[in-house]
């Protein structure tokens, strides 16, 4: 029988962008929600996400389910607007993404979404239902400017399609790590994380 994540045949991974001194705890729990984050009370975790996104993200709930807080997120394309935020606010030889496996969409409780979870009007579908309305062409364009406002934000806010997990995502579907420059691959490598690292210089905008 087949399974559902082999319907994403545009998918090869999903994403987690992160900062790499959290690979180490990441590869101890897995990708975390920021609830199971509070519950496991991990102090050494380095948040790098917007604070006023995530004060919107807080009261968010998915539709019949629970609130945004309680899923780990991941990306359908990396190379979106929250990583040129980063890039341009941050060191870049301290950011880092997690690849996926994207069999995570076989899981129970994985919720889809066609643009940026908090955004006023995503859709929120389970997996099985969510390759109707992604717009795959929209979400992996290498950009997303547009001379019209309305449209700029609607292209900004669809690059960020993500999948939610409840609570986190297992070890066990983390593949690989991609980071900008050498020196952090040697950071990372020297972690023994038992999984392959590699520079990918495009989805770092450089």
């Amino acid at each position: 029988m087949a399974l559902v994540s082999d319907k994403f045949t545009r998918i090869n991974f999903l994403y987690n962008i992160n900062d790499l001194n959290n690979l180490i705890s990441i590869f101890e729990h897995g990708i975390l929600s920021k609830n199971s984050l509070r519950k496991k009370r991990i102090k050494t975790y380095i948040d790098i996400s917007n604070s006023e996104v995530q004060k919107r993200r807080e009261e968010k709930n998915v539709p019949n389910h629970a609130s945004l807080h309680s899923y780990a997120n991941l990306y359908i394309d990396a190379r979106n607007p929250m990583m040129y935020f980063e890039v341009m606010t941050r060191d870049i030889d301290s950011l880092c993404v997690i690849c996926v496996d994207k069999r995570i969409l076989d899981l129970d409780n994985v919720v889809v979404t066609d643009r940026n979870a908090a955004a006023e009007f995503a859709q929120f579908e389970e997996p099985k239902n969510a390759i109707k309305f992604l717009d795959f062409d929209k979400i992996f364009a290498k950009y997303w400017t547009h001379p019209c406002p309305i449209t700029q934000s609607e292209l900004k806010a669809i690059k960020c399609a993500e999948v939610l997990v409840l609570d986190k995502i297992p070890v066990s579907y983390l593949i690989k790590i991609k980071v900008a420059t050498n020196k952090a691959k040697v950071h990372v490598e020297q972690m023994h994380l038992n999984v392959p690292v590699e520079i990918d210089s495009n989805i770092f905008f450089r």
